[in-house]
């Protein structure tokens, strides 16, 4: 991303699953990279590291004055892991803190922000096709919001946010990523674990239908809209690959990637969860037309990369 070079970007988010990634691809491209996290940390290299326990609060941290960026990328989220749903989180961090980011981000020169958004924001019961940006989007209740809710809640303030301050704007709505680093609890790592071992893996039926999405071109497609709407281009765009794939598909891919027995794969073991989503798909045409962008992996090559990446440590 040669246009990326020399930018002062700020991200926040830099030490979850597609932070890390991105903020790698970032210093690859020249950037010149700072992190707002809520911790600080010495483990990304080529990167400064300032401390914010309450994003909502940027505007108070004594590092950051007279600090002038060109792009933002809000990465930071709450209710990915298992276990987080407090709803007070929910609104707190998803929905309230962003609003309050984009407005310093106009203070701090800041041309653009690209909001890390989900999938999980659109409404899905039903579909059949991968959805597209105008597709509705779950209903917000600030008492009893959802994951998906509350992000697109908090993309809907961010993108009013910058409305106002008549900066750029990039609602990224992310799709089933996978890739190195992804969280021991998630689909490729839990199979890795139990083919590595030669065990049984116990899996649902596998009849889902999923949008995976390597997290390396998510990072391309975050890096390609920033440089989109630097002139003040606000835009809602689904970061996937538009084709869909079901579960059993993607496991039988990862054990012949590991060259392990399909009997391994105990499909039908675990029951669908009740409020189970079974066709999980973006259309990312939108982007493909404002970037011209476009996965640089296949799914066969990026669960390759991913399993050697696995087996190195």
């Amino acid at each position: 991303m040669i246009a990326l070079r020399g930018s002062r970007v700020l991200v926040t988010g830099s030490t979850g699953f597609v932070g890390r990634h991105l903020v790698a691809h970032l210093v690859a491209a020249g950037a010149d990279v700072m992190r707002l996290q809520r911790r600080h940390t010495d483990d990304l290299a080529g990167t400064a590291c300032v401390v914010v326990s309450d994003l909502s609060q940027v505007s108070s941290a004594i590092e950051l004055r007279n600090k002038r960026f060109d792009i933002v990328f809000h990465l930071a989220g709450y209710g990915v892991a298992p276990g987080e749903r407090d709803p007070a989180l929910l609104h707190t961090v998803n929905a309230e803190a962003g609003p309050a980011l984009t407005e310093w981000a106009a203070t701090a020169g800041v041309r653009t922000i690209v909001y890390a958004g989900s999938g999980s924001e659109y409404a899905l019961n039903g579909t059949i096709e991968p959805v597209g940006e105008t597709h509705p989007t779950l209903p917000y209740t600030p008492e009893k919001p959802s994951y998906g809710s509350s992000k697109a809640e908090g993309g809907r303030l961010i993108r009013a946010a910058a409305e106002r301050a008549g900066i750029g704007c990039a609602h990224a709505r992310l799709f089933n990523l996978y890739g190195p680093g992804e969280a021991a609890h998630r689909l490729l790592p839990s199979l890795h674990a139990s083919l590595s071992r030669s065990e049984t893996a116990k899996l649902s039926p596998g009849t889902q239908m999923r949008d995976f999405l390597h997290v390396e071109d998510a990072c391309a497609a975050l890096m390609a809209l920033a440089i989109a709407t630097r002139d003040g281009h606000r835009v809602i765009a689904n970061v996937s690959s538009g084709v869909p794939c079901s579960v059993r598909t993607y496991c039988l891919a990862v054990a012949h990637a590991m060259g392990r027995p399909p009997a391994l794969l105990d499909f039908g073991a675990l029951p669908l969860r009740p409020d189970e989503t079974m066709f999980f798909s973006g259309d990312p045409t939108l982007l493909r037309r404002l970037t011209s962008w476009s996965p640089a992996l296949s799914l066969k090559a990026g669960i390759l990369q991913s399993i050697r990446a696995l087996d190195r440590y």
